[in-house]
Formats: C-alpha cells, sequence, structure tokens
C-alpha cells in the first residue's frame, strides 16, 4: 500500500492520465493490494474483417432532427443502416467546422442466438463537410455507440456546472468534506494536449481493467461505478467550484464518456427509430428487452440481452458517467450516454413479473444499491430531456416519458418497499424489522458474524455502505426536488445513520461491526428483535460479542465510508429533513474523529465520496 498511498497525497486532486489507454486513477482503484500493470490495449493490427462503410456530405446526407440545447443547434444526419448498424453524422451550427460520425450496433441477444463474445465491427468513415473531406477508422462492439470527430465541438463552462450545483441538479463536491489533510491542486492536462480517446479501441482489455475504471462487479472500492458519478466528473466539479481550470483538461475528461458509450451491451439501438429503445414500453416497431437473468432468458417474447464475456456489467454496478459532461456542454450524445444507463437500470426489472395490463414503468428491488443507482439514473435521465428541444424527438427520450419512467419507479418503490415496512405488525419479519432499525430500500439476509471467542453468531443484516455511498444523492436530489415520497426514505434512512452515529458511536457505529463477509451490518438476530425502537437496537447492537471496535473513535473505520455517512446527515440537513438527534450524531462524529488515530483504508478517499449541501 506504501506506493498506493504515495501516489495519492502527491496527487489527491490531479487526474493522473494513464499511459497505454488505461484508466487514469489505477492508484485509487485498489482496494487491498496495488494495481497491476496493465497489459497494452486494444490491438492496432489491420481488422481482420472487411469494415463497414460511412461516407457522404453533409451538404446532401438527409436530415434527421436538430437537436436544441444551450450549446447550439446540433444537426443529426443519416448517412445508413442496415441490419447490424446504425450511421450518423452530426454538425453544430453554432462551430462551422464541426463534424462527428455516430455508428451505433444492434445488442446481442438471445433470442436472435447471439454468443457472449465480444465483436468488434471495423468502420471506415469518409465524411465530407463544408469543403473539407475527414477520415476515421473505428471499432463498434455489440449493443453499443461509436464515436469519431475532428475535435471536441464544445468548450466546458463551468459556471453551467456551478449554476447547475445552486439550483440543486446535483450536489456540490467539495475537498473540505473530506477528513483527510491534501494539498490543493486542481486538474492536470495532458502533455502537450494531446487527445487520449482512441476510436479504434475499447480503451481497455474488461470491464475491470480500462479507461474507464472498474465496471464489473467485483468486490471492491473503486473510481468508477461505485457511486452517483464517477471520482472524475467529482474533481472537476470541486475544481469548478474552486474556480480552478477545467478546460485544459477536457479532452481527457471528456474521454471517459466517449469510451463509456462504446463498452458493449450497454443498450438496445432502435432497429427502425433513431433512438435508444425503452425497455419496458419501446417506440413503435421496436421491441421490449431485458437484461439476460443470470445469463438466461427470463421471458421469450421479450428480447434478453446477452452478457458479453470479460465485459459484463450489472445494475448494481452502473455506470456513472456522462452526467457532468452533459451538466457542462449539452451535448446530445453525452446526453444520450446518461440515457442509455437509465434504459439498462429500468431493463433490470423482469418483465415476468409484470401482471397483464399492467402500464406502470416497474423498478428492479432486488440489492439496495440497485435501486438506488435505478433513481440516480432516473433523475439524470430526465435532466437530459428537459433541456433537448426536437421536432422529431431523435437521440434523447421525450420529456413526458420519462417524467413517467421517474414518477412509476418511486411509486412501485414506495408501494413495494416503503409502505410494507410503514404498516408492518409487530413481530419477528423483516418489515417490522426494518421499520425499527429505518431501512426503507434495504433487504435483510442472515448472515454469518464472527464472534470475539472465535466462534459464529447468524444475524439478520444490511449493507453497512450502500446507503450512505449509492444513497445519498438521489434520495437527496429527490427530497429537494419536492418528492414527499423520497422525502420519507431520506428521513427514515438519515435516522439510521444518526444513531448509528449516535447511540453505538464511533468505528463500530460506520462499519466494524461487520459480518465475517465484510460488508453487512447487524438489523436483528434471526427471531424476534429483542428491542422495541432504534435506540434499544443500538444498544442490542453494543452487546453483540463481535467487535472489539471503539465507539469512542474512528480507529479502524473506513474513511471513506465514514465520509459518506457524515455527507449525507449533511445532505438530509440541508434537505430540511426533521432528523430527531442528527445534530447530536454530526457533533459525536467531529468528537470521534478528534480522538482518531488510524482509520482504515485512508487511501480510498477521494473526490466522489464529498458530495455536500449545494
Amino acid at each position: 500500500m506504501a506506493m498506493i498511498a504515495a501516489t495519492i497525497v502527491a496527487a489527491p486532486f490531479a487526474v493522473v492520465w494513464a499511459v497505454g489507454g488505461y484508466s487514469p486513477t489505477q492508484a485509487l482503484q485498489a482496494t487491498l493490494r496495488p494495481a497491476a500493470r496493465p497489459a497494452p490495449a486494444s490491438p492496432r493490427r489491420p481488422p481482420l474483417r472487411e469494415p463497414a462503410v460511412v461516407e457522404g456530405d453533409t451538404a446532401r446526407l438527409p436530415l434527421i432532427d436538430t437537436l436544441v440545447t444551450r450549446s447550439g443547434h446540433w444537426r443529426l444526419y443519416d448517412a445508413g443502416r442496415d441490419a447490424t448498424l446504425a450511421r450518423y453524422v452530426w454538425t453544430l451550427d453554432e462551430k462551422p467546422s464541426f463534424v462527428r460520425v455516430m455508428v451505433c450496433k444492434r445488442a446481442f441477444t438471445h433470442e436472435a442466438g447471439d454468443g457472449a463474445a465480444l465483436d468488434l465491427t471495423p468502420v471506415a468513415a469518409e465524411i465530407r463537410h463544408r469543403g473539407v473531406t475527414q477520415f476515421w477508422q473505428l471499432q463498434v462492439a455489440q449493443g453499443s455507440c461509436r464515436i469519431a470527430q475532428n475535435g471536441e465541438p464544445v468548450a466546458p463552462r463551468a459556471d453551467w456546472l456551478r449554476a447547475a450545483v445552486m439550483a440543486g441538479r446535483l450536489p456540490a463536491y467539495r475537498r473540505e468534506q473530506s477528513f483527510r489533510p491534501a494539498p490543493r491542486t486542481g486538474l492536470k492536462a495532458m502533455p502537450g494536449g494531446e487527445s487520449v480517446y482512441d476510436a479504434t479501441s475499447l480503451g481497455g482489455e474488461s470491464s475491470n481493467r480500462n479507461y474507464v475504471g472498474v465496471t464489473s462487479a467485483q468486490g471492491g472500492e473503486y473510481v468508477s461505478s461505485r457511486g452517483f458519478i464517477h471520482d472524475v466528473d467529482a474533481r472537476v466539479i470541486d475544481a469548478a467550484l474552486h474556480d480552478e481550470d477545467v478546460v485544459r483538461a477536457w479532452d481527457a475528461v471528456a474521454a471517459y464518456s466517449w469510451y463509456s458509450l462504446a463498452q458493449p451491451q450497454g443498450a438496445v439501438w432502435s432497429t427502425g427509430n433513431h433512438v435508444t429503445v425503452d425497455p419496458q414500453f419501446p417506440q413503435p416497431g421496436d421491441r421490449a428487452w431485458e437484461i439476460a437473468n443470470a445469463g438466461a432468458r427470463a421471458r421469450p417474447d421479450i428480447d434478453s440481452v446477452v452478457p458479453t464475456e470479460k465485459w459484463k456489467r450489472d445494475l448494481a454496478h452502473l455506470e456513472n458517467t456522462g452526467f457532468v459532461h452533459w451538466v457542462l456542454t449539452e451535448d446530445p450524445v453525452a446526453g444520450l450516454l446518461v440515457q442509455r444507463q437509465a434504459a439498462y437500470a429500468l431493463a433490470s426489472f423482469y418483465e415476468y413479473r409484470r401482471t397483464r395490463g399492467d402500464r406502470r414503468y416497474r423498478a428492479y428491488d432486488e440489492q439496495e444499491r440497485g435501486m438506488y443507482n435505478l433513481l440516480s439514473a432516473a433523475w439524470k435521465a430526465r435532466d437530459v430531456s428537459a433541456r433537448v428541444a426536437s421536432s422529431k424527438g431523435s437521440v434523447i427520450w421525450r420529456g413526458a416519458r420519462v417524467a413517467k419512467m421517474a414518477d412509476d419507479v418511486i411509486a412501485d418503490l414506495d408501494a413495494r418497499r416503503f409502505r410494507p415496512m410503514a404498516a408492518a405488525a409487530v413481530g419477528g419479519g423483516d418489515d417490522y424489522v426494518r421499520r425499527l432499525v429505518g431501512l426503507p430500500l434495504a433487504k435483510l439476509n442472515a448472515s454469518a458474524w464472527k464472534t470475539s471467542a472465535g466462534g459464529e453468531l447468524t444475524l439478520r443484516g444490511s449493507s453497512a455502505f450502500e446507503l450512505p455511498q449509492y444513497g445519498k444523492e438521489p434520495l437527496y436530489l429527490w427530497t429537494r426536488a419536492g418528492d414527499a415520497r423520497v422525502a420519507r426514505w431520506f428521513a427514515a434512512s438519515a435516522r439510521h445513520l444518526t444513531v448509528r452515529a449516535l447511540h453505538i458511536g464511533g468505528a463500530r457505529g460506520i462499519d466494524r461491526s461487520e459480518s465475517a463477509r465484510g460488508s453487512a451490518f447487524p438489523a436483528a438476530p434471526v427471531g424476534a428483535p429483542p428491542f422495541a425502537d432504534d435506540v434499544g437496537w443500538a444498544g442490542w447492537v453494543k452487546r453483540l460479542p463481535i467487535a472489539d471496535a471503539s465507539t469512542q473513535s474512528f480507529d479502524g473505520a473506513s474513511l471513506h465510508t465514514l465520509t459518506q455517512v457524515k455527507a449525507t446527515l449533511l445532505l438530509a440537513k440541508a434537505a430540511g429533513l426533521k432528523v430527531p438527534e442528527l445534530e447530536a450524531a454530526l457533533a459525536k462524529i467531529d468528537a470521534d474523529w478528534s480522538r482518531t488515530v488510524k482509520p482504515r483504508y485512508a487511501d480510498l478517499d477521494s473526490a466522489k465520496h464529498w458530495a455536500a449541501p449545494n
């Protein structure tokens, strides 16, 4: 860990750009061991297949639509499509020299008999725009969209980002929220200003070894796919809020979006429309789709998207790139990336559970963080649709569709998770325990805890970290936007963390009461709970013979989890929630920190943990 720590302390706020097309934050992606030096990325040898062709002159290509955002008039042209690829060309009126190629490839499904191997289609593009011919080579994976362009079309607007934070479109992320002292340095640019995006490469060899970072389901804390936004996006927000330059690093930051868009099996592109297919209520002429259930079909009449070998993904670890890119530029393709993530989240609900005639969007409700990721994705998708105007609804979903998506999934989670908890009768059932402990979206599971005497104890528990890490931002944003249902969830969740911080206290209240597996926090015994309220629950936890961690300091607690517990409470306070003893809990956190000598995993503290009120 010494090498990792040295790297982070030397440049805690800098984007440390990688060599060879890999993640610029490899050091932060190690949990318990240094990351090995990755092998070279996608090969540069000539493609073995005859390339598909994208060609034409923008003066003659058919215009599909004009999308209008604050950054300008984005014109979308049809460069042809076949059974596999949809080809497009973009221009921007406000930057006449700009031209972009976008190629979207069909997703692989069980219904089409597709396999799971990565399938890259080589594409050769020759586009003439305003008398200048551009040549590009691309490789396009199944279920992805790929872009190539003659430079970034829009310089990032830090003033737009600051205004969005103030307006409550996203939280602040501030270095002052960190418990760990660190030098105050801004984002670093690529040497010589060179671009790091290569349209012939996926930026790496797998979903756990690539430029974006770990987007697979493997255990550990990483800069990507573990929270509301990517760590680099949080660093950009922090820099903008401190009036530091975000322009000089922009090509490298934007590459996160372009590589994310290029990863396989992210969503389904329409066969006849020019848009991502809504998985639950598809556009005319398209089929509904869902993520393969354990790699198999869930319902034969619904297209079941096949996971890709070495590039697997899931909702619990949903990509979190693109949203800050969208806010900074209002580039519709950054918005497309955000809405593809929402599509994937919606497709994680298995349609065999829907009753006949049900016309509501339904919510995934298996893993707690998956539910939070769905709420985050719906929030971001709604933001995009609200700020794009077009006559034909191309590329970006219509606002009414996304508004219904968001309202329906919140209503579904309220009906299936919160209301049964609130109405639970006294007894030993999970819903009653969740009501006592304050866990609106969590599911309880029986796990083994090691006892101080060396034995084992079986208890029901929930995640120690998923609420503060994945839940704080969507709960805060939807509450601040006036959704009374989410406000009730947030109030109960904030009370839960208040009790852990105040009535358990110290490292034991953060995450050192964990199960043998290391991530569950005790909620109740397997039988009837021996407590009648949340303070009684805290006393029961403290009496369990499972940990010798301090209740008066954070020695041994995970620093990034502690940071996010405090952030959750600060966001609840800023949202105007009346949470009993919240101020006392915040005071106890500060007092316990003053007695702390050695927290755990201090090297993993990073900008995406620093959410703060607007």
